[in-house]
């Protein structure tokens, strides 16, 4: 026997995720059963829940994400508009069609 569960979700959340499964070959009824046989298998939430982004992180990674956060907000940075740009202005292997 099937129930129904209904969610309020915020638009674009559910745009962006149902994209994302399409992409995985699922639809969003599939997903939610996912998660709720993963939460019953674990006996709880299937993923960790975190209140500071960066607790698992050691220094080295803080600094590493912090340095690339600026590089992406400063204006003076050169801005490629395909990785395909971007591996020919490093002189890295572009792949032929």
């Amino acid at each position: 026997m099937m129930s129904n569960i209904n969610v309020m979700v915020d638009e674009e959340i559910t745009k962006e995720a149902t994209e994302i499964f399409t992409k995985l070959g699922f639809d969003m009824n599939t997903a939610i059963n996912i998660f709720l046989r993963s939460a019953m298998r674990k006996k709880g939430i299937p993923f960790d829940l975190l209140v500071d982004d960066f607790a698992n992180f050691n220094d080295e990674t803080i600094e590493a994400i912090e340095e690339a956060e600026r590089i992406c907000k400063d204006p003076n940075r050169k801005r490629f508009s395909s990785s395909k740009e971007l591996r020919e202005a490093f002189g890295i292997w572009v792949r032929k069609k």
